[in-house]
């Protein structure tokens, strides 16, 4: 199958298995800005996770939020829900320009909840949603403007799992509140330095969210905040 190129600005560079990453943003092309788009790798094991090599632009860098990157595909390659995923053919990236975080209004969406809600993790709200009830979207990434955002860091665990500093984010949404894992790796890097329970503030985020494949212990996905702004 011949190679494509899309153009797009990434709005997420998040945590999946460190090192690798999940990486994914909106289409833009001289008409406007279009769907989603989630680079994903064809290296057996990895559920499609870029690793750093695949994501180094000709000039040497990685990819960043907020970069607009011309990539080049071999095919789309949906996985379930995650409509959005295009398998990259190993060709370097090539950085085009960088938007400022003032002008990112034009690519906030208005969707009418996050995949449902109701259905929440005991360290969660509304964070998780079912295979059936995932089935009937069309799609696995959303960005919205929180007004009230907040995170905080809290031990975490479960049953066997050992406690562990885990990053939430807290938002409401068309008046539904959501906690969700953070895995934006600009928060976490500061995890470590967070003293635990307290409240940081950032209010008007901008949040990529993000629906994860299904984890089949749980026999659920998951929703995370892949990026804020």
């Amino acid at each position: 199958m011949p190679s494509y190129t899309k153009t797009i600005l990434c709005l997420a560079n998040s945590i999946k298995h460190y090192p690798l990453r999940c990486i994914a943003g909106r289409e833009v092309t001289q008409n406007g800005i279009h769907g989603w788009v989630r680079p994903v790798s064809p290296i057996a094991g990895q559920e499609g996770a870029i690793p750093p090599q695949s994501s180094l632009m000709t000039n040497g860098q990685q990819i960043a939020p907020l970069d607009f990157v011309t990539i080049s595909f071999t095919g789309h390659q949906p996985h379930g829900c995650q409509t959005e995923n295009h398998l990259i053919d190993g060709q370097p990236w090539v950085k085009v320009s960088v938007l400022t975080r003032a002008n990112i209004t034009p690519y906030i969406q208005d969707v009418p909840d996050l995949w449902n809600f109701g259905n929440s993790t005991y360290n969660g709200v509304n964070d998780k949603i079912s295979p059936q009830e995932f089935a009937v979207f069309g799609d696995s990434l959303r960005l919205i403007l929180a007004a009230d955002f907040t995170y905080a860091v809290n031990m975490e665990g479960y049953q066997a799992y050992p406690q562990k500093r885990k990053l939430r984010g807290t938002f409401t949404y068309k008046g539904i509140k959501y906690t969700l894992k953070i895995t934006d790796p600009v928060l976490c890097a500061n995890i470590a330095a967070m003293e635990i329970g307290k409240i940081y503030a950032q209010p008007n985020a901008v949040l990529c969210v993000s629906i994860t494949d299904i984890y089949a212990p749980a026999n659920a996905h998951f929703k995370l905040i892949a990026a804020v702004f």
